[in-house]
């Protein structure tokens, strides 16, 4: 940022820093201050919680390791307290062991970042996050001013899914008389065309390849059509004319009203409701009606947008567009459970064989010497080959696969619906696409990586289906991809179970001496590093 923008900054926001070493505070705080942020410091927890309850900050970076009270614990306190409880906390923390990162999810936190950090991640970190707030602080606001004065408005604004919104709108409509179908095309904004997202009076289905571009649209109900009142047409002379043939299986409408949902940015969408059997079937009361409508319609349209984005963001890695650790935690809990009812289902006999494709492998994927790149050709080349690898992960993805970063340079390839034991021939194809790659990092320059991958599948023991949560599956998967990079790197590392698995004390156990346990015939191994005796996993 430089000297312009900072001034032009017209609200400083306020970052509170916790940490115990006073070096680390001074570093974290100039290089804040640089940016135009005001500051708070604080060297422990409970210093911490008084003055965020004081002060109110927009944002907090708590270190984890610190003397006394802990960042998880002052974390937990934060949440617990109504006056500080929805100030965004980024962990500031050396440990990487996974079940440490979700132990700081849990407590409340928003995001961490790993030490040493580099300062410029930390920056970002700091801004998704305010951005984050204040979209929400928006969505506060904006939800102040919305009236509930009759029963439509009590269905519009009860609805905050965008999809259920349409629904509900479009199903009051035909309060309107004389209305007999109506659809909803709402822009979309990567086609980059409107798109029906909602229908009544017709079976959905059969809208499912209705699009428009944006100049077809204007055409159709704006261009032609006679404006009753701002963004409130009714469109003449569809007999004959193609209309809303356009819709299969749909007919052509007689009579059409268009009121054109319109924000500050352009034309978000129309609602069309249409009468398939008279000619001017709208008298001037049912344009009253959406007359007086449409300031609730539009309101409630870009609170559901708004939230709408606002939850994309928050489920969605910045930098790469790919889903992050967050949208993982918030969705698994649906598929883990139903892994777990099909192998009870046959564990108890209700079923002759085990489940087919009924496993969740978990793959660990970390490049190799990624630090490299960042060291010498700077953090634009590295940022360059994160969203290719996020690429070619996707392009090796089935549409029912999950990737996600995971952090850093490290990603998790969920894979669903899938067979434990041909999960490697998925890492194996990752590996080679990644080393066949040629990494563009600008300026006309190539570099070639190699990635090290881990994996382990939920359930972890067939017979034995709690033996393992997914958490700890996910964490097996980790120990599987630090074994693969301590074992050469450009490799895959696979840890199942046998008949001999025992599930007591299994975690604690792993945890300890996952090689001990391999060499009893507890576990087994499955690897493309050429010397499978020699893996290293201490």
């Amino acid at each position: 940022m430089n000297e312009t923008e900072k001034k032009s900054n017209s609200h400083r926001d306020t970052v509170l820093i916790v940490d115990d070493n006073p070096s680390n505070l001074g570093v974290i705080e100039n290089y804040l201050k640089k940016y135009g942020f005001m500051t708070l410091v604080a060297t422990t927890g409970e210093t911490a919680l008084k003055r965020a309850e004081l002060i109110r900050p927009d944002i907090i970076l708590l270190d984890v390791l610190m003397t006394g009270m802990d960042g998880f614990e002052t974390c937990r306190l934060l949440k617990a307290n109504d006056a500080t409880r929805d100030i965004p906390v980024i962990f500031m923390t050396v440990l990487s062991d996974t079940v440490d990162k979700v132990r700081g999810f849990e407590v409340g936190g928003t995001d961490y970042v790993t030490k040493p950090f580099q300062t410029e991640e930390l920056l970002a970190r700091v801004r998704t996050h305010l951005t984050i707030r204040k979209l929400q602080q928006q969505l506060r606001e904006r939800n102040v001013f919305l009236e509930k004065t009759d029963t439509i408005v009590r269905a519009i604004n009860s609805e905050i899914n965008l999809t259920e919104l349409l629904e509900t709108i479009l199903r009051e409509s035909f309060v309107i008389r004389g209305v007999e179908r109506a659809f909803a095309l709402i822009y979309d904004r990567p086609l980059n065309a409107y798109v029906c997202k909602a229908a009544r009076g017709v079976d959905v289905s059969d809208l499912g390849h209705v699009r428009m571009s944006l100049s077809e649209a204007e055409e159709r109900y704006v261009r032609d059509s006679k404006e009753i009142d701002e963004d409130i047409f009714t469109v003449g002379h569809v007999q004959g004319r193609p209309g809303e043939a356009k819709f299969r299986h749909v007919g052509i409408a007689k009579s059409i009203l268009v009121f054109r949902i319109r924000t500050d940015r352009h034309a978000e969408g129309y609602l069309i409701l249409c009468n398939m059997s008279r000619e001017q079937a709208f008298g001037e009361q049912d344009i009253r009606l959406l007359k007086n409508l449409k300031g609730h319609i539009t309101s409630a349209f870009v609170r559901s947008r708004l939230l709408a984005e606002l939850k994309e963001m928050s489920l969605t890695d910045t930098l790469t567009g790919m889903r992050n650790r967050r949208y993982l935690l918030k969705t698994i809990s649906t598929d883990i459970a139903k892994v777990r009812r099909d192998y009870r289902e046959w564990f108890l006999g209700r079923t002759e064989n085990p489940p087919a494709n009924s496993d969740i492998v978990f793959l660990m994927l970390d490049l190799d010497h990624f630090k490299s790149v960042n060291d010498t050709y700077g953090h634009d080349a590295g940022d360059r080959v994160l969203v290719r690898s996020c690429e070619i992960l996707r392009n090796a993805c089935r549409d029912t696969d999950i990737p996600v970063r995971w952090g850093g340079e490290e990603f998790l390839l969920v894979v669903r619906h899938s067979d434990r034991h041909r999960a490697h021939i998925v890492a194996e194809r990752l590996r080679r696409r990644i080393e066949a790659n040629p990494f563009d990092i600008g300026g006309g320059q190539t570099v070639h990586l190699t990635c090290s991958v881990g994996l382990a599948s939920y359930p972890f023991s067939m017979r034995h289906s709690d033996c393992l949560n997914w958490e700890q599956v996910v964490a097996v998967a980790d120990k599987a991809l630090y074994a693969a990079k301590m074992s050469g790197r450009n490799a895959w590392v696979c840890i199942m179970n046998t008949e001999q698995t025992r599930p007591d004390r299994l975690f604690e156990k792993i945890q300890d001496d996952m090689g001990l346990l391999i060499r009893s015939g507890e576990l087994q191994v499955r690897t493309s590093v050429p010397d499978a005796e020699n893996l290293v996993f201490q």
